[in-house]
């Protein structure tokens, strides 16, 4: 471990960097994903029966880890957009079919607790956005978006998809407390000294996110109403209306 730490200060070049790191998560999540197997394994009952307060442990175990390899990815991820990566298989997509997906996916963790994540919408018209970009990326950043609102809000989080000009919007709007001034100071240094140490996580969501978007030409910004909650909206080119679709298996 020692020698991997030394290697990866040691390295100048961003893109190197990067690749120490790919290679020192791929040796911190082996173990870890070992450790998870062995914790769902004894939630099963493999081992034999468990009390309430064991299945408690367990369940924690598998939940803390999880956040511990989610993390490691995203370490990777930001050293790589660090380093100049961006998408590079850009195509047109529907980006009411990709926020729907999204939506059904994470729906289960919503509805755990208790927030309604209500179906996407097309704010706009009948007619669905077309987006230029990388089906997954965009994805990956909405994802990350909803995770946030998850966090922040109370009783509903929803999804609006339109055009704006010769953009196309995926608006994620929550109905918490809008971001405090501290956070909104620390949303492009994640791992900086002004981040407030009481922050969860690492903060690198919305920069990557952010990253993200705009490899592909588009942006990301967050805007908090007077009303309250706070809007956060991710921006993609919108795609001519000659091009074919993409899609999540295209």
């Amino acid at each position: 471990m020692a020698g991997e730490s030394g290697s990866l200060s040691a390295a100048g070049e961003p893109q190197d960097q990067a690749s120490h790191l790919t290679r020192l998560a791929h040796d911190l999540k082996g173990p870890m994903n070992s450790v998870l197997g062995y914790a769902e394994l004894l939630g099963r009952g493999i081992y034999g029966p468990l009390s309430a307060k064991q299945q408690r442990a367990s369940d924690g175990i598998h939940t803390q880890g999880r956040k511990v390899l989610d993390g490691i990815d995203d370490l990777v991820a930001w050293f790589r957009i660090q380093a100049g990566d961006r998408p590079k298989d850009q195509r047109p997509f529907d980006a009411l079919v990709v926020a729907a997906e999204v939506v059904a996916e994470l729906q289960p963790r919503f509805s755990e607790a208790g927030i309604n994540l209500v179906p996407p919408t097309n704010g706009d018209g009948a007619v669905a956005p077309t987006a230029l970009g990388e089906w997954g990326f965009v994805a990956s950043a909405l994802t990350k978006l909803l995770e946030n609102a998850l966090a922040a809000g109370r009783a509903a989080v929803r999804v609006d998809v339109g055009e704006l000009g010769d953009q196309v919007r995926i608006d994620v709007i929550d109905d918490g407390p809008g971001l405090p001034p501290a956070v909104r100071a620390t949303l492009d240094r994640p791992l900086g000294p002004e981040r407030p140490a009481d922050a969860p996580g690492l903060g690198l969501g919305i920069v990557l996110a952010r990253g993200w978007l705009e490899g592909m030409g588009g942006g990301l910004r967050y805007e908090t109403p007077a009303n309250g909650g706070t809007v956060a909206r991710i921006s993609l080119p919108a795609a001519r209306s000659d091009e074919p679709l993409g899609g999540s298996h295209a």
